[in-house]
């Protein structure tokens, strides 16, 4: 069977039916194949892909709800006496990559990973921001922009193109300001077969969403992506969502918890009126990814520094923001610890 990988080391993906939102979360996360697997006395009794976390999240919004109303009871799987011709009828009714093999006790004997292709080219124009300086990351970017740091042999500035590249997008405008001579040296050697990019050289940094005032002419919403977010996001999935949600801003979101190591008393009119142990506090960031409509790209008015933020903030009484919650792999490389780790995930 051509491209069906067999999975036989699945431990890590297994959870709990009482866990919550958070701890399938960072589970999903640690995990190389984006499945949950949901077991109960030893047996198969139900998958959680990234789809699914997402749909509850945007229902509960909430991170310590309990993860049992998402949960897919009613999966296709296979017996461990399949055939070739069973495999393929199951792949040609079922977009699902992961395909569980049981006993006839249901127990889990391994699972079919069916990567599949991209058929369809997206209209969308991805707009890739390759302007910072990266002063976090010290002596590697004393001498080189962030976006040709090296990440296990590539640049950042290939990955990214290469995700956009293979996610079906075609056009890439990438917005340069810092150290611009090395970025545009550096394209020349990077495989650009099939993808037309232009360049947008900012005399005086922009922010991250002033560059957005030259892509006006932009019909489809624009991806909007930070060079230095290294993810796992389904870019064509953000896509699909925008449409479905009729949106005018989607905004790629990523929960953080924020831990406080000491109790913390609550006090109302000089009286201690509560106290909590060693509290963790749960937020909703951005991630760097967001998509954009014409129309929020024509209020920017004039040409000049703009953040992301900003133009979010003004455009939510105004314009359709919705949240897309990123339930895969992320990370921003933006300091040297957060780097170091790129090479065990």
């Amino acid at each position: 069977m051509n491209n069906v990988q067999i999975i036989k080391n699945f431990e890590k993906n297994v959870v709990n039916e009482d866990e919550n939102f958070l701890s399938a979360l960072q589970k999903l996360e640690e995990c190389f194949h984006k499945i949950l697997i949901v077991m109960k006395n030893e047996k198969l009794v139900g998958l959680i892909s990234n789809g699914d976390l997402r749909r509850g999240l945007l229902e509960s919004g909430s991170l310590t709800d309990p993860i049992q109303n998402i949960i897919n009871y009613d999966f296709d799987f296979l017996e461990e006496t399949y055939s070739e011709d069973t495999v393929q009828k199951y792949i040609s009714k079922n977009l699902n990559p992961y395909i569980p093999v049981v006993g006839k006790d249901m127990s889990l004997k391994n699972m079919l990973y069916v990567p599949y292709g991209i058929d369809k080219e997206l209209n969308n124009s991805v707009l890739l921001l390759a302007g910072g300086k990266g002063t976090r990351l010290g002596e590697i970017t004393k001498n080189k922009p962030k976006p040709l740091v090296d990440i296990g042999g590539v640049t950042l500035l290939e990955y990214q193109l290469k995700k956009i590249k293979t996610a079906g997008f075609r056009k890439v405008y990438i917005s340069l300001h810092h150290m611009a001579n090395q970025i545009l040296d550096k394209i020349s050697e990077v495989d650009l077969e099939n993808i037309n990019i232009e360049f947008i050289t900012e005399k005086e940094p922009l922010g991250t969403a002033g560059s957005l005032f030259f892509l006006k002419e932009e019909e489809l919403p624009v991806l909007t992506l930070n060079c230095d977010v290294v993810t796992d996001v389904d870019f064509r999935e953000m896509v699909t969502t925008f449409e479905k949600k009729e949106a005018d801003v989607l905004v790629g979101v990523r929960p953080f918890n924020t831990f406080i190591p000491y109790g913390v008393i609550k006090i109302e009119n000089q009286k201690v009126t509560g106290f909590d142990e060693k509290p963790m506090y749960q937020d909703w960031v951005s991630a760097g990814i967001n998509l954009v409509s014409k129309e929020v790209i024509s209020s920017i008015t004039e040409e000049g520094y703009l953040d992301m933020n900003e133009l979010i903030e003004n455009s939510i009484n105004k314009f359709q923001v919705h949240p897309y919650h990123i339930t895969e792999r992320w990370l921003d490389v933006g300091s040297q610890e957060e780097l170091s780790r790129l090479d065990i995930l």
